[in-house]
């Protein structure tokens, strides 16, 4: 077997039906962008990635008046500055009432993921603001809230006053890492966490647990949310067909819709990922190649998609598409298909709907050659000789060529053993089949393309066997 040599195709992306997020969106607040030295009350909607459990109210000055609002703030408000390398703004958990801030995320049952944040308490040196950082909306919030979730992950809760002191170690689940100073007052945390509930979409997100003044809606700031899942992967589409392309004999078809895979993730090593020819009835290197254009003998049977570091697929999965191609001719004949799969060969990937949370993934592809060329009937005919035990033209066989639907033709051998059938429809399959006293005759199983002449018929306890079961084609295809 023999392989292509690794090389990358050009991602591109397409819209998704239902796109299961696995990113932290806009995880530092740098939109939309508010005056500086500022805060402002920003209407959910207008923020990109966000959603909040607070209750609807009269609150917000930037996007609708009546909302569900997220707190904003932009350095230097209040004497803050943000964190080092974390952009110019940051929220404050709870805007006006106690809420839980949070995106959507795609999460799968046993899947670990890495995450990381930097808290901030506001108004005091020596009392903490406390915060968690949880799956799932909580309960006991305020009337007219988000409902809570049926599900509820706690994952860890920090402790930090205004001059970046930690007051108490972060304590939950998981592996929690040493907080780190993030600069101007602000702390860093970071762990890894182990899901255990069901794959679904879930909140993930930040709630308030206590503030230094009392009041639990002053209080809590925080800012530059990173998560890190694994990549996932799948064919594009378990079947995909496209006209074979009618040029001249020998010529190529690359059709814009073929075989890819998709990914969505952060990738932070190499990965290389290969779709495989592992059956179907087009022949490799003659109906079809793994190359554009279409190369007449070239049998590769895989190609090794080499994704490099970077990130995939924020909006909808990244799609790369395979150098395929198929042989344009000018040949009546069958329907062919080609049976590909798909495997990881090097990095840390899962075989998953990149697209909708927990859906079944993409395995197995099967591609669909068809036939674009006109079938005639009028004048093709098949014709050949019959022998018989010595190996001498027999005469006198009865011969019939039956179709798949029952109909049948039939001929005689002449003295010189040949025989002629006349109005055959070409495209069809037969089989043909020779009765003789004195000889016994393997059927033999036909494709009809054009007219045929070149039929050779043996006895199985004869010189020789059947010929040309499957009928050539020219010799450009």
């Amino acid at each position: 077997m023999r392989g292509l040599s690794a090389s990358l195709c050009i991602a591109v992306l397409l819209p998704g039906l239902s796109f299961s997020q696995r990113f932290v969106t806009n995880g530092s607040f740098e939109q939309p962008v508010i005056p500086a030295n500022a805060f402002r009350q920003v209407d959910e909607d207008s923020v990109n990635g966000w959603d909040t459990s607070h209750p609807m109210g009269n609150f917000c000055n930037v996007g609708a008046a009546n909302c569900r609002p997220i707190e904003y703030w932009r350095q230097v408000f209040l004497g803050v500055s943000a964190a080092t390398g974390a952009g110019a703004q940051w929220a404050e958990i709870n805007s006006s009432n106690y809420s839980m801030i949070y995106q959507p995320l795609c999460l799968r049952n046993g899947e670990s993921f890495s995450y990381s944040f930097v808290h901030r308490g506001r108004d005091s040196a020596t009392i903490p603001d406390v915060a968690q950082f949880r799956i799932g909306i909580p309960g006991s919030l305020p009337a007219g809230s988000e409902a809570p979730d049926t599900y509820s992950f706690p994952i860890v809760q920090v402790s930090t006053t205004n001059n970046g002191t930690v007051t108490s170690p972060p304590t939950g689940s998981g592996t929690i890492n040493a907080p780190t100073a993030a600069g101007n007052g602000w702390v860093n945390y970071s762990g890894t966490y182990t899901y255990t509930g069901t794959t679904r979409v879930g909140n993930v997100g930040f709630v308030a647990v206590s503030t230094a003044n009392g009041n639990i809606s002053v209080g809590n700031l925080f800012d530059h949310w990173q998560m890190n899942f694994v990549t996932l992967y799948e064919l594009i589409s378990p079947t995909i067909s496209n006209a074979e392309g009618t040029v001249i004999p020998g010529g190529s078809n690359t059709p814009a819709n073929r075989p890819a895979i998709r990914i969505t993730g952060n990738v932070t090593a190499p990965l290389t990922i290969r779709v495989s020819v592992v059956g179907g009835t087009a022949t490799i290197g003659n109906d079809y190649s793994l190359s554009i254009p279409f190369q007449n003998g070239n049998t590769t049977t895989f190609h090794d998609f080499n994704i490099p570091v970077g990130v995939y697929g924020t909006s909808s999965p990244a799609v790369f598409l395979m150098p395929f191609s198929t042989s344009a001719d000018n040949w009546p004949e069958l329907d062919e298909t080609i049976d590909f799969n798909v495997s990881l060969q090097t990095g840390t990937a899962v075989l998953a709907n990149p697209e909708t949370c927990g859906a079944t993934p993409v395995s197995s592809l099967q591609y669909t050659i068809l036939n674009d060329d006109i079938y005639t009937a009028a004048n093709v005919t098949v014709s050949g000789k019959v022998y018989d035990t010595f190996g001498r033209p027999a005469y006198g066989v009865g011969l019939v060529l039956a179709d798949t639907n029952g109909n049948l033709n039939f001929a005689r051998s002449n003295v010189f053993g040949n025989f002629f059938f006349r109005d055959v429809v070409s495209g069809e399959s037969y089989v043909l089949v020779a009765e003789s006293r004195s000889s016994t005759y393997a059927p033999v199983f036909l494709e009809v393309g054009d007219s045929v002449s070149d039929i050779e018929v043996y006895p199985v306890n004869g010189a020789g066997a059947s010929k040309n079961g499957k009928l050539p084609r020219p010799n450009n295809k």
